[in-house]
């Protein structure tokens, strides 16, 4: 299998542009696998534009979802689900399904492999389970860039306490929600951290 990753490490899914060989990517390809959620729209409009259209998978589509807290967002959803390993592990069961389609001779090795990742991912979260439980519970507070930690914190018993920006980094951060955001952290004593595709300004 030869993948193309459309976006590099540190590229924000949110602001991406695509280039005309993200276009020509798309048009070779045998499968596109996208996460849904209006996280990669642009992707989606240049599928719309691909000759023949390859067939794509959203992967977040049949997990359940953390739905947006505001007005009109119903329909929508919190697209970060991979902050949460034990929702991965739906993300690799299509992923191998997809690929058994495309390749049933190829079938059991997918699931094989398939099997192995979902073994990482618990794995993984049994580790991120042992790093938390060695906060205080009163300490379990989590100050970031943007709503992109709900099903983080919902998996870890971890309070998200307040964000710069809503569910994507597109939005404009009023003065009225910095000032907040500084009371907030005034008030509990959180240190902030801020994700790599941010400007730390």
């Amino acid at each position: 299998v030869r993948v193309y990753s459309l976006l590099g490490p540190g590229q924000d899914p949110h602001t991406y542009e695509p280039v005309p060989r993200d276009a020509l990517a798309l048009a070779r390809a045998d499968l596109v696998l996208l996460n849904g959620y209006d996280l990669d729209f642009w992707a989606e409009r240049l599928l719309e534009g691909a000759s023949p259209r390859p067939p794509a998978l959203e992967l977040a589509e049949g997990v359940p979802v953390e739905p947006l807290p505001w007005p009109g967002a119903a329909k929508r959803g919190d697209p970060h689900l991979w902050m949460d390993p034990t929702l991965v592990v739906h993300y690799v069961e299509q992923i191998a399904a997809a690929l058994a389609r495309l390749d049933p001779e190829g079938a059991p090795y997918y699931r094989q492999r398939a099997q192995a990742y979902a073994r990482e991912l618990q794995r993984l979260d049994a580790w991120i389970v042992a790093q938390v439980s060695s906060v205080p519970p009163e300490r379990r507070l989590l100050v970031t860039t943007h709503d992109a930690y709900r099903y983080f914190g919902r998996r870890y018993g971890i309070v998200i306490l307040d964000t710069v920006w809503g569910i994507s980094t597109e939005e404009e951060p009023s003065a009225y929600r910095l000032a907040r955001l500084f009371q907030q952290l005034r008030a509990y004593g959180v240190p902030a951290f801020v994700e790599t595709t941010i400007n730390p300004q």
